[in-house]
């Protein structure tokens, strides 16, 4: 859980199995909220004798019964945004189709935000509209961010490293310096990568950070075997 001004984000390790699984786990935090606001509530009657803990007990009943009608929004990365995507998703069986038309409607609720915001502000309610058009410029970033990847990994899935990798791959002997090796190869050849070989084997990889990781003046005096990977 990454905590920032607004709370936190549980950040899952992986893709829920299923859209039932999706649900339930959206769905947990609201219903959580809600109990608390119930439970905050039916405990006023007893608390009213004691002004300090019935004023707490309201307070906690309002906050969490409000957290948790935000947290429904139909808007990913929402709960309620998720709980929507749980439901695109078992119609469509198609998690990636789920999760770009709930994240649009993360960000289309987050430009409405911002405009209450801005309009709020124009009013002269300042602080208030600030704060709704920074939650609105949030939601509608996190929202983008989520097409993004899952555009990304649209295009990455059912590709391998095989279709990508370079088949023409420079071979040095281990005992070149570096200075012949940015002098000649990396300047005059483009090339940003060297395969390092040792007695006759290839021993390491030798990249331009490693290059970089040593001083300019003792490229002449380093090998590439002492710098590869």
């Amino acid at each position: 859980i990454t905590l920032f001004i607004f709370g936190g984000v549980a950040e899952i390790g992986a893709e829920p199995p299923s859209a039932k699984a999706e649900f339930w786990i959206a769905i947990a935090g609201p219903l959580v909220s809600f109990g608390l606001a119930v439970l905050f509530s039916l405990l006023q009657p007893a608390l009213a004798v004691i002004p300090s803990l019935f004023a707490m007990s309201k307070y906690l009943a309002l906050t969490n019964g409000s957290l948790a009608l935000f947290n429904l929004i139909p808007g990913f990365p929402l709960d309620g945004g998720r709980v929507f995507r749980a439901a695109v998703w078992a119609v469509t069986k198609d998690l990636r189709r789920a999760t770009l038309i709930a994240a649009n409607g993360g960000r289309f609720f987050g430009f409405l935000f911002i405009f209450v915001g801005v309009w709020q502000m124009l009013i002269g309610n300042l602080g208030s509209g600030l704060w709704i058009a920074f939650i609105g410029w949030f939601l509608e970033s996190a929202a983008a961010s989520q097409i993004q990847q899952t555009m990304v990994k649209g295009l990455l899935v059912g590709h391998k490293v095989s279709e990508v990798m370079n088949r023409e791959f420079a071979t040095l002997a281990a005992e070149t310096p570096l200075a012949e090796v940015v002098e000649k190869h990396v300047l005059a050849g483009g090339r940003r990568s060297f395969v390092v070989s040792q007695w006759g084997r290839p021993a390491g990889l030798l990249t331009l950070s490693s290059i970089r990781e040593v001083p300019r003046d003792h490229w002449a005096t380093t090998t590439a075997g002492q710098a590869m990977i």
